[in-house]
């Protein structure tokens, strides 16, 4: 890259002196039209050429920020000041070297040699001495452009010069280097040579995961020349068919069985890719590869049922163990024929695919009919995420699939894959074994307990649901009914509930406690739910023993009293979520509850469990706070926050309740373990709290959306103050920061070395 060009600042006037000495012609004449039409040429030249060198100044300044935009801005305006001058095409050339765009910047250096080339032809009457004269300073102008020109050329051919690390680095770090490349770099490798092309073609790691975008000239049909050798590397392979756009080949290469390792395939079909007329060519596709695919994602855009169909797909291998389907269209259109699942269908697809465990379902409109046409076939399922219901019996799919673990109906969050689920263990003492009543492998081992004795203890591995996603987004709330059924049934292997509870009303509740009696959470770890009247009581109730809860998040909570009095009794929570908490006495509870859990870190460093093991600070403090739309929230609130030394994470939202001070004053005193930072909605914080913000050390992501009293002055304070890197920054919707300030800030947080001004 190209050095800053430095702006000369001796020259202030570029003044015609041609025109200066005729202007004094006119004078002595005593033309004094003449004078004025010379002076009034003379003075805006004047003030031309001193905008030129002001503009070019600016625009090296913008450089030396990184401000690139702005800095072409200064460029444009010394064009229309100085076209006929090298300075404003010196200065373009230079920025595009910087950032390493050579051939522009020769460009731009050849248009300016022809711009002045040609002002010096538009002359040819003016006096033979003065036409001299001109032409000598054209000349002068010309001279630094092709230096400049000569420079870079140079530059560039040393570029080409360069060593090719094909042939000059081992062959592992080769193949290490290829692997990081995109999809499109690795086919031009291809075709840069022949020892080019062979060093990635060797490259087995490079193929294990491809896409092949139909259509996408020319690296498509570069892909579909080498995949007789590259296919048996592939494990992963992605095809995405756009419209009108023939894909013919992509399936041949399938059916041809190149892909003879292949274990997931995805295909992504647009509104109007009509598969359909292909069915035959996808059977045979798929057959080639039934002895390992493992793993099918379709994606229809459309919205018909010209496509392919779920129970073909189902029926494409024995060995598929998971199952992806989406469409915006009904399920009803693209099921298919469920009742082929059963018996031998063909010479190719002979039984029911009982190796399924992973099946996800996204349609405008999943009805109960359909499931249950659908879910006696698979009898395995492990995982099933359906988005997209209308109408759903969640005691049928309980009962239907019992070994069901993952279960997601119109969630909005990530659902966990079962590689992520941990083996469930309980502990118990063999003296007491005639209180287990779990289901499950029980073996007999030994185990030391804190005092050095050999006991025998008895581990029971249970089965039953262990997450639940139910209408967690803004869906409307599930029937308690239904919930309650499914969560007591699997309340001792539940780990993780996000549900939102259709609220319920008296006698309603009273027939259900009846109905679902004696909840209790042996192994809760995460507990997401709208805590309406009857609802908290049931759950709550449910966690009141527990010892693995670590996070809990509520909506909508009614009697935040009660949920405090349970939390008191438990131990401390990782991570805590209020939301739209609208009552205002019980915020004494929720101070007391922060200054229990800041107790008990201040004890962690002497506190030792059942076993003897002292018990470490992490697992026993709060690290993320959230409190959005809760009028709970007060002064005496934050201030017994601030107490908790391992916070990590600080959400305030809509907080009516709370003094500028005070937030200001949590800040401070987690300013040396506070990593993230959200303050939207907060008209308590202004360009003070900034000042704050700008002297804490850790700080990684901040969100500052939303904000009437932040204005530039808070923003550029916090850019000053603040010396290390944020790797997120937001700023939306803040009206008195300028979209200037936004988009400073934003560099300059995330680069504050490079920007900072000393």
């Amino acid at each position: 890259m190209l050095d800053p060009l430095l702006p000369d600042t001796t020259k202030f006037s570029l003044t015609d002196p041609i025109l200066f000495r005729t202007l004094i012609q006119s004078l002595d004449q005593q033309d004094y039209h003449q004078v004025i039409d010379h002076a009034t040429n003379a003075i805006d030249q004047v003030i031309q050429s001193q905008l030129l060198i002001l503009h070019d100044i600016r625009a090296y300044a913008y450089s030396m920020v990184g401000q690139f935009d702005s800095a072409f801005q200064d460029t444009t305006h010394m064009m229309t000041y100085g076209e006929k001058y090298a300075l404003g095409y010196q200065r373009i050339g230079n920025l595009y070297s910087m950032g390493g765009r050579y051939q522009d910047a020769i460009n731009i250096y050849d248009q300016g040699l022809r711009a002045i080339s040609m002002t010096t032809k538009k002359d040819k009457e003016d006096e033979e001495k003065e036409q001299q004269q001109q032409q000598k300073g054209k000349e002068e102008e010309k001279k630094v452009l092709i230096q400049a020109k000569e420079q870079l050329t140079e530059i560039i051919m040393k570029k080409h010069q360069s060593t090719d690390f094909m042939t000059a680095l081992p062959a592992e770090i080769v193949y290490l280097i290829i692997t990081h490349l995109s999809e499109s770099a690795k086919m031009t490798c291809l075709q840069v040579s022949r020892l080019w092309r062979q060093r990635t073609l060797e490259c087995i790691a490079v193929w294990k995961s491809i896409t092949m975008k139909v259509g996408s000239l020319p690296e498509y049909s570069q892909l579909l020349e080498v995949v007789p050798v590259i296919g048996q590397h592939v494990e992963l392979l992605q095809i995405n068919f756009p419209m009108s756009i023939p894909y013919i080949d992509a399936l041949n290469s399938l059916k041809e069985g190149h892909f003879n390792r292949l274990k997931s395939l995805t295909m992504s079909a647009s509104a109007d890719c009509h598969l359909d007329a292909h069915m035959d060519l996808i059977s045979d596709a798929l057959w080639q590869v039934k002895d390992t695919l493992t793993n099918i994602r379709f994606i229809d855009h459309g919205n018909n049922s010209k496509t392919l169909l779920l129970a073909n797909l189902l029926l494409a291998s024995s060995k598929i163990t998971d199952l992806g389907y989406k469409t915006n269209g009904y399920l009803s259109d693209v099921l298919g024929d469920t009742s082929m699942l059963i018996g031998n269908i063909s010479n190719k697809f002979t039984t029911t695919n009982l190796s399924l465990v992973n099946l996800e379902l996204t349609a405008a409109s999943i009805q109960q009919q359909e499931i249950a046409s659908l879910l006696p076939h698979l009898p395995h399922l492990r995982r099933l995420v359906l988005f997209g219901c209308k109408s759903l019996n969640f005691k049928f799919i309980e009962q239907t699939l019992p070994q069901l673990q993952i279960f997601a109906h119109d969630a909005r969050s990530r659902i966990p894959e079962l590689k992520e689920l941990k083996p469930i263990s309980t502990l118990i003492n063999v003296n007491n074994d005639e209180n287990n009543t779990n289901n499950g492998t029980v073996s007999t081992t030994t185990e030391e307990n804190g005092d050095g004795v050999i006991v025998p203890t008895t581990t029971t591995t249970t089965s039953g649901l262990r997450i639940l996603y139910a209408n967690d987004g803004n869906a409307p709330g599930l029937s308690a009914h239904k919930l309650f059924l499914i969560v007591h049934k699997h309340m001792s292997t539940i780990e993780t509930i996000y549900a939102k509870f259709a609220p319920i009303y008296r006698g309603e509740q009273e027939a259900l406690f009846v109905l679902y009696p004696n909840l209790r959470f042996d192994n809760i770890k995460r507990l997401s739910f709208w805590a309406y009247d009857g609802i908290d009581d049931w759950i709550m109730g449910g966690i009141r023993y527990t010892t693995t809860l670590h996070y809990l998040s509520l909506a909508n909570v009614e009697n935040l009293g009660k949920v405090v009095d349970v939390l008191m009794k438990l131990p401390t929570l990782e991570t805590l979520r209020l939301s739209y908490v609208r009552t205002t006495q019980y915020s004494a509870s929720l101070a007391q509850l922060f200054e229990k859990y800041a107790q008990n870190y201040s004890h962690s460093d002497t506190t030792h469990n059942e076993k003897g093991n002292t018990c470490t600070a992490s697992s026993r403090s709060l690290k993320r706070i959230s409190l959005r739309f809760c009028d709970e929230v007060t002064d005496q609130v934050l201030l017994a926050l601030s107490n908790i030394p391992t916070l990590e994470s600080l959400v305030i939202q809509s907080l009516s309740r709370v003094s500028t001070h005070a937030i200001n004053t949590l800040l401070a005193k987690v300013s040396h373990h506070l990593t993230i930072f959200d303050a939207s909605s907060m008209d308590k914080v202004g360009d003070d709290t900034m000042n704050v913000l700008g002297d804490m050390t850790k700080l990684t992501d901040i969100y500052l959306n939303s904000l009437n009293n932040v204005s530039d002055e808070g923003i550029r304070s916090l850019m000053h103050r603040m010396n290390h890197p944020v790797s997120t920054i937001s700023i939306r919707s803040c009206p008195s920061v300028s979209t200037e300030m936004i988009r400073v800030a934003k560099y300059k947080l995330k680069n504050p070395r490079s920007s900072s001004s000393g």
